[in-house]
């Protein structure tokens, strides 16, 4: 099955829609996706604009500086003051302070934009599960799929250029069907019987005529955006939906049924324009959901939209009809709706890795300043049906004995690379170690400083956050937890590692693969998590992004890329380590991580600990738990600990230096909570007395050179 890149995840846009507005006397028209950059501006006829002469771009605004191309002002768009050179339709439609554009005229304002940019967040207008199990069926079984649809203007593609009739255009849903018969090698055949200006009360009326006699096997229902321009209620619109797919449903009882959310018209269109009804419909749709009805929600690509462009330059005609920018969206969203029928099929609700749980090649690269016992190279893994060969620092004790070693994995954080000093500090502690570069760099000629772009690996969006609702194989956790599987598969391979005492250590959002990895490779013995937690989508991090205000975002986020989909897998000692202050993990997120593990996990939290890479090289606190746990040491204090009637209790196993409890109100964000700290004279068992007033509780005891163990939080 061939892949399927979806708008919000391309690096190169082209033929956007921009019109040129004047207020306060800036004439600026705007690129919706991230950081754009290369930029080509032309005409329609194909005069190219001369950035610097022409226009000029602040971020994603381009200010106009030629008068001499065509611009509105915005109290035209108003439909104030409006020259009779710009051919007006508002004659025919009481709209309010609206100006309605002539589609032929908007069309030739229009500039075309041809950028380089990020990958952009547009929410998805399609829930998490896919489940059409009939149309599929009739995809791979039958090769044939027919589809009707069953709309308004929209349906139509209205104003359009394929609408208005220039050539090249196709209709929106006829480029959704040819992009989808590549990835089945089947015929999508399109029947449409929509019809504009109407709303869903002719569709309950015209639904047995047009439906009566035939034999689809999926239909569109895009009818709503004409019911909100003229008030109905949400309970009758409910209603004649519901009936309206009653009989569809009697005449064709095999079809599954797409709902696609209506358009919203301008909201400078007073009189017609009803935002609040606009929402409400959507969500009768989305309740609506169930095995083979699916709502396609594109009221929120409109919103997202409506963020960073004038509605002229989305629009077809100012009023109510998207321009050809916005329309493949809509191409986007029914293309993207037929590759996931396929790709749920094949996933189910969590991703697996056991494929890279077999040998795997590594080749070795000399760097003239790296000790013998420590080498670069590039581990071969096949993923999705591509070879990749992701670059690693690997090293095993310079003293050769005949016997086995422990080995660790080694993964770094959010913008790191494979790090050989590392690898070192581990190897010389008796350890094989392999320091993973998952930011798709390597090292080469010879240079172990310079990291540079790997060409052998495929780069994708560090967290999986600009791979929202794409196939999640085709990810950052995928790609980086089959890479870790992979390395801990080339471990146990080599005759010098004892296979019974292997663990793997992440850092940051290495930690975060980590996480993933233990709960899906049980072939680890130990793990050590620096900073990181589960729960990403209600965290910092998930926050900052953007991406999960749209519930189904996150819904496919927490199923397919979250840790706490996969920790219950964990069920072998693991050390939790991190402050409680820092900036990216949530201390109440990280508790709610290791409570989901099998296997209780062990922490060490203290106020403060500075998060970066570099300084975890040396970590005493990760050394001295897999000395324990893989070597067979006992180094650390094992604690223990309980909360009752207003007291803390603890207990340990041998002596320590100092005590400490740690307390906090729990009032605004986790990240920057205030906790007080208070001394515990130490002793074998302590019994302390707990403050008056307070929200969140636990103690930290420490001991020998810089080690430290901590009790759980406990919540008032």
């Amino acid at each position: 099955m061939l892949g399927f890149v979806p708008l919000r995840s391309i690096n190169k846009v082209y033929k956007e829609t921009v019109v040129f507005s004047e207020k306060d006397g800036k004439i600026s028209g705007h690129l919706a996706f991230d950081n754009p950059r290369g930029i080509l501006l032309r005409t329609r006829d194909g005069f190219v604009l001369e950035e610097g002469a022409d226009y000029r771009v602040e971020k994603n605004e381009v200010i106009l500086l030629n008068k001499s191309i065509p611009y509105f002002k915005k109290e035209w768009l108003k439909n104030e003051n409006v020259p009779s050179s710009i051919p007006s339709e508002n004659g025919e439609y009481d709209v309010g302070k609206c100006l309605i554009i002539s589609p032929a005229y908007l069309r030739s304002v229009q500039i075309l934009a041809d950028y380089d940019c990020d990958k952009t967040p547009f929410p998805s207008a399609l829930p998490y599960k896919i489940n059409l199990e009939k149309s599929y069926k009739k995809l791979t079984e039958d090769k044939k799929l027919r589809i009707a649809l069953y709309g308004d203007s929209v349906c139509n593609a209205a104003n359009s250029s394929w609408e208005i009739g220039f050539e090249g255009y196709k209709h929106w849903m006829s480029a959704a069907a040819e992009r989808s018969e590549k990835f089945y090698g089947a015929k999508i055949e399109v029947v449409n019987f929509s019809r504009s200006g109407y709303g869903i009360g002719w569709g309950l009326e015209a639904a047995e005529e047009k439906f009566g006699g035939q034999n689809f096997d999926m239909v569109v229902i895009g009818l709503g955006g004409n019911d909100a321009a003229g008030g109905m209620s949400v309970a009758d619109y409910a209603d004649s939906l519901k009936k309206t797919i009653d009989i569809i449903r009697l005449y064709n009882p095999e079809a599954d049924i797409a709902l696609l959310s209506p358009t919203p018209q301008n909201p400078d269109c007073e009189k017609i324009y009803n935002k609040e009804l606009l929402l409400e419909y959507a969500k009768v749709q989305e309740n609506m959901q169930t095995d083979g009805i699916i709502a396609v929600n594109l009221e929120r690509l409109f919103y997202f939209l409506a963020e960073r462009k004038d509605y002229c330059e989305i629009s077809g005609n100012n009023l109510n009809h998207p321009n050809d920018f916005w329309y493949e969206f809509y191409t986007d969203a029914f293309v993207e709706l037929f590759y996931r029928m396929q790709v749920y099929r094949e996933v189910g609700e969590k991703l697996e890795w056991g494929a890279y749980f077999s040998d795997n090649g590594f080749d070795a690269v000399r760097f003239s300043a790296l000790p013998k016992n420590i080498w670069g190279g590039y581990l071969n893994t096949v993923i999705n049906g591509k070879e990749m060969k992701s670059f690693a620092f690997m090293g095993k004790p310079a003293v050769e004995e005949n016997k086995k070693y422990p080995a660790v994995v080694l993964v770094h954080g959010g913008g790191g690379n494979a790090y050989y000093k590392w690898v070192e500090q581990w190897t010389a502690r008796g350890y094989v170690a392999m320091s993973l570069d998952i930011n798709f760099c390597h090292f080469t000629d010879d240079d172990i400083v310079n990291a540079k772009s790997n060409p052998w690996v495929k780069g994708y969006g560090i967290g999986s956050f600009p791979d929202i609702m794409n196939d999640p194989r085709e990810s950052y956790t995928y790609y980086s937890v089959a890479q870790i599987a992979a390395a801990h598969s080339y471990l146990l391979s080599q005759n010098y590692v004892d296979r019974n005492k292997t663990g793997v250590v992440g850092i940051s959002w290495g930690g975060v693969m980590a996480l993933i990895a233990l709960g899906i490779d049980p072939r680890f013995c130990a793990g050590a998590i620096i900073y990181s937690a589960g729960f990403i989508t209600e965290d910092l991090l998930g926050e900052e992004t953007g991406l999960f205000k749209y519930l189904e975002n996150k819904k496919f986020y927490d199923t397919y890329y979250d840790p706490r989909t996969y920790v219950n897998g964990i069920n072998v000692p693991v050390i939790m380590q991190a402050g409680l202050n820092d900036a990216a993990f949530s201390p109440l997120n990280r508790k709610k991580t290791y409570s989901l593990f099998a296997h209780t996990a062990e922490k060490a939290i203290i106020p403060d600990l500075y998060h970066d890479n570099e300084s975890n090289f040396g970590n005493k606190t990760v050394f001295s738990f897999m000395n324990d746990r893989l070597r067979g040491t006992d180094e650390r204090v094992r604690l223990e600990s309980a909360v009752k009637d207003g007291y803390m209790y603890l207990t340990v196993d041998k002596k320590i230096d100092r005590a400490e409890m740690l307390y906090t109100d729990g009032v605004g964000d986790p990240h920057k909570f205030v906790w007080q700290s208070e001394n515990i004279h130490p002793e074998k068992n302590m019994v302390i007395s707990l403050p008056k007033s307070y929200k969140y509780v636990m103690a930290t005891v420490y001991y020998g050179d810089g080690l430290y163990t901590s009790s759980d939080i406990y919540e008032n």
